[in-house]
C-alpha cells in the first residue's frame, strides 16, 4: 500500500497511477478540507479530462481520501508531494515537506520498514543540509530502519497522467541498496528506464529540466522580439523552420522552441530563480539562468508596449486565453493578468476577456480587475472588441483571421 501527503496536481496524477497501473491501494492525505470533499466525490480539484475520468473509477476502488494520518502504518511507501513556494530571497522554501515529513516520523511506526519517497521538488542540497538531519536527530539510519528516495516528477498540466505513462525515465536518488531495490520493485515496468543516482543528482535532474525547458521559451521570446524590430518578418514561420530541422524529429522538445509568451504556472517560474540563487550561494553567479529569468520578466512590458503603439485607448480591447497555458484552467503566474492590469493603468477602460475554461479561476483568483467585462463564449467576444490580444494559444482561437477582419495581435505567434 501506498500514502500520498498532497492532492494537487503532482500528488493525484501519482496516487492514480499506482492504483492504475499497479492495482495498489492508496490512500491520499491533504490538509485542504474542501479539495478533500471535492476528490472523495470522484471530482478533481482541477482541469485534465483523462485523470477525471480516472478518478471517478478509481476513488473508494483503490484510491481512498483520509483524514487519519495513522494510514502510513499501513503503506510500505510514502510519498511526499505537498508544494514548495518562492521565499523573499528567491529560493523555494520546502518548509512544507518538513512539516510533513517531521508528521510522518512523529506517527509512523519503525518496527517495519518503510520508505519515504520526495516527489516534491526541492532545491540540490536540500537533503543533505535539510532533510538527512531529521533522520539523525531521531537516530533513524537510512538504508536500515527506514528508507529515503529523492523522487522528481517531470509531468505537465493538461497531459499528466499520460506523460507518467509515457515516461522515457524514473530518477531514483537514494544512498542506499535497500531503498534503491525497494523502488526498483515499486516502479518496475519494462518500458521504463530507471536511473538511481545521489540524492544531489536527483534533486538537481529537475531543476536542471526546468532550466532548460524555461531557457527555450526565453530564447524563442527574445528572437520573437528582435524579428518584430527589424520587420518584415514572418515569426511564426522563422520559428517553424527550425523545429521541421531533421534533427528534431519525433522530439516533442521542439515544442518549446517557440515564442509562446511569457512561461507561467507553479514550476519554471519558481524553479529557476531558486536554482540560480543556489548557484549563487555556491560561488557562482550564473548569466544565463540570469537572463533567462530577466527575459521572461519584462515580456508583459513588451507585450503592453507593443499594444500601446497600436492600439488606440477608446478601442475596446479582447483578452484571448487567461490560463496560463491552453488545456489548463490554471491562472498562476498566467501574463493575461499582468497585461490587463498594465493596460488599466495605462488608460485602456475598455478590455473584454475570453477563456474556454479558466475564467472562473481567473476572476477568483483576480478580483481587483473588476472592471474587465468577461464574455461566456468566442463568439461574444468576437463581437463585442474591436482589437485581440492572444495570449493563450488554444486551438479555438487559430481561425480568428478566417472569421474576423478585426485586428489582432498574436504573442503565441501560432496563427
Amino acid at each position: 500500500m501506498i500514502s500520498v501527503f498532497g492532492l494537487g496536481y503532482v500528488g493525484i496524477t501519482t496516487a492514480l497511477y499506482f492504483c492504475k497501473r499497479k492495482n495498489i491501494k492508496v490512500y491520499g492525505l491533504d490538509i485542504d478540507n474542501e479539495k478533500k470533499d471535492k476528490i472523495k466525490k470522484g471530482d478533481l480539484p482541477f482541469l485534465e479530462k483523462e485523470l477525471d475520468d480516472l478518478l471517478s473509477c478509481e476513488i473508494n476502488k483503490h484510491f481512498f481520501v483520509e483524514d487519519d494520518i495513522n494510514v502510513i502504518n499501513e503503506s510500505e511507501y510514502i510519498f511526499i508531494c505537498v508544494n514548495t513556494f518562492m521565499n523573499k530571497d528567491g529560493l523555494d522554501d520546502v518548509s512544507n515537506i518538513i512539516n510533513v515529513l517531521n508528521s510522518i516520523l512523529d506517527n509512523i511506526n519503525t518496527n517495519e520498514y518503510r520508505t519515504i519517497v520526495i516527489r516534491s521538488s526541492i532545491p540540490p542540497t536540500t537533503t543533505t543540509k535539510k532533510i538527512l538531519p531529521i533522520f539523525n536527530k531521531r537516530n533513524l539510519k537510512i538504508g536500515k530502519d527506514i528508507g529515503l528516495c529523492i523522487n522528481p516528477e517531470f509531468t505537465r498540466e493538461g497531459c499528466s497522467y499520460d506523460e507518467i505513462v509515457n515516461s522515457s525515465r524514473v530518477i531514483l536518488g537514494t544512498n542506499d541498496d535497500k531503498t534503491k531495490n525497494e523502488m526498483i520493485d515499486l516502479y518496475y515496468e519494462d518500458n521504463i528506464k530507471i536511473y538511481n543516482v545521489n540524492y544531489q543528482t536527483a534533486e538537481f535532474s529537475k531543476y536542471l529540466s526546468n532550466s532548460f525547458l524555461g531557457s527555450l521559451i526565453s530564447f524563442s521570446n527574445e528572437m520573437s522580439i528582435v524579428a518584430d524590430n527589424i520587420g518584415d518578418i514572418d515569426v511564426k514561420s522563422s520559428f517553424d523552420f527550425i523545429r521541421n530541422d531533421d534533427r528534431w524529429i519525433n522530439n516533442e522538445m521542439k515544442n518549446y522552441v517557440h515564442p509562446i509568451g511569457k512561461y507561467g504556472g507553479y514550476c519554471l517560474v519558481k524553479d529557476i530563480p531558486s536554482l540560480y540563487n543556489v548557484s549563487k550561494e555556491n560561488n557562482y553567479d550564473s548569466r544565463f539562468l540570469k537572463d533567462t529569468i530577466y527575459i521572461n520578466d519584462c515580456l508583459e512590458d513588451y507585450f503592453v508596449n507593443k499594444i500601446k503603439k497600436e492600439v488606440d485607448k477608446d478601442k475596446k480591447i479582447g483578452i484571448l486565453g487567461l490560463s496560463f497555458k491552453p488545456n489548463s484552467d490554471d491562472v498562476r503566474n498566467t501574463s493575461s493578468y499582468y497585461v490587463i492590469k498594465k493596460l488599466r493603468n495605462n488608460g485602456y477602460k475598455n478590455i473584454y476577456a475570453y477563456d474556454p475554461v479558466a475564467i472562473n479561476n481567473f476572476k477568483n483568483t483576480f478580483n481587483d480587475l473588476d472592471d474587465v467585462i468577461y464574455t461566456d463564449t468566442y463568439k461574444e467576444i468576437l463581437n463585442k472588441a474591436d482589437v485581440f490580444i492572444i495570449l493563450t494559444i488554444w486551438n479555438e482561437f487559430k481561425n480568428i483571421k478566417d472569421i474576423t477582419d478585426k485586428k489582432v495581435i498574436d504573442f503565441t505567434h501560432k496563427i
